[in-house]
């Protein structure tokens, strides 16, 4: 007889900073999976996510300045037992 696979949702809970033109440039889902990779959980799921700051860097010389949102993003990561 096999042994069945426990799988149990850990939370992740996380600030992740991303810079403006990046999300920009995203088209569907993309932008989820770009979140789910700056946690550093790739397969996080049930995204949620709310801005947390927003980071305008000036132009220093002839480099434009940046705006970067920080967001907390909320999910779960399955783990097998």
């Amino acid at each position: 007889m096999e042994e069945e696979k426990k799988q149990k949702d850990i939370k992740v809970s996380e600030l992740v900073e991303i810079n403006l033109r990046d999300i920009v440039r995203c088209e569907g889902e993309e932008f989820f999976d770009m979140l789910a990779e700056k946690t550093g959980y790739p397969l996080l799921t049930d995204i949620t996510y709310e801005v947390d700051a927003v980071d305008m860097r000036p132009k220093v010389g002839n480099v434009s300045g940046e705006t970067y949102l920080t967001f907390r993003v909320n999910g779960y990561v399955e783990e097998e037992e």
